[in-house]
């Protein structure tokens, strides 16, 4: 599989080495390399995609490191009915220019931290193959009743394996990813802090409670 260059790489500066690892910034910049080289990944828009950060108790290899959370329901609708009520997902993340996100990619931290270096990519493919190629702020959806991985989450998390790895094998500049080695100690240790955006998380709120908050 070949991948296309990038024009341009993420940059660390000094600056960084001192005042801390800015994580959701460094993990924006390398989804926006894979969407710009990787075929996989080629109608991903990470400027309608938040990445945050979210606490987590403990870290270590159990329980959940990362998450694609859709931010539009079946076929980008913004509304959904159930039980004959209208429901939709607020408080919506938006962009600095004032639109709403379609997706929020969420990392738990040090959950996600405390993984090897080349399951850390795989986590990142995973996350990203879930969005739609349609790219509506729906998930991609498999055919059946597991419509999230298909009939095996384990089958379809070792093919993101096997992605990683052979974007790791065809030798991406270092300055993508090299800031993934380490545990969350080691990483504090090289630079300081570990820090990141946090973003509240959206809720599925019925119509008239949203009109109310918002006129509140």
């Amino acid at each position: 599989m070949r991948f296309r260059r990038a024009a341009t790489s993420p940059q660390v500066s000094p600056a960084e080495s001192r005042g801390g690892l800015n994580l959701t910034e460094r993990i924006q910049q390398l989804c926006v390399h894979l969407a710009a080289t990787h075929p996989d990944f080629s109608h991903v828009d990470m400027s309608r995609t938040a990445v945050r950060i979210c606490q987590t108790r403990t870290g270590g290899p159990y329980g959940v490191q990362a998450t694609m959370t859709p931010l539009r329901f079946a076929g980008g609708a913004t509304v959904t009915i159930r039980r004959g009520r209208r429901w939709a997902i607020d408080p919506m993340p938006r962009d600095a220019h004032g639109r709403d996100h379609l997706y929020l990619f969420s990392l738990y931290v040090p959950r996600f931290l405390d993984l090897p270096h080349a399951e850390k990519i795989a986590v990142v493919f995973h996350e990203l193959w879930h969005i739609s190629p349609e790219f509506d702020g729906d998930l991609r959806r498999f055919p059946g009743r597991y419509h999230a991985h298909g009939s095996s989450c384990e089958k379809f998390h070792l093919d993101m394996r096997r992605k990683a790895a052979a974007w790791l094998a065809a030798r991406p500049e270092p300055q993508l990813h090299e800031f993934l080695e380490g545990d969350l100690d080691a990483l504090r240790a090289r630079y300081g802090r570990v820090f990141g955006t946090r973003i509240p998380t959206p809720r599925l709120r019925r119509i008239d409670d949203v009109g109310r908050s918002s006129a509140a």
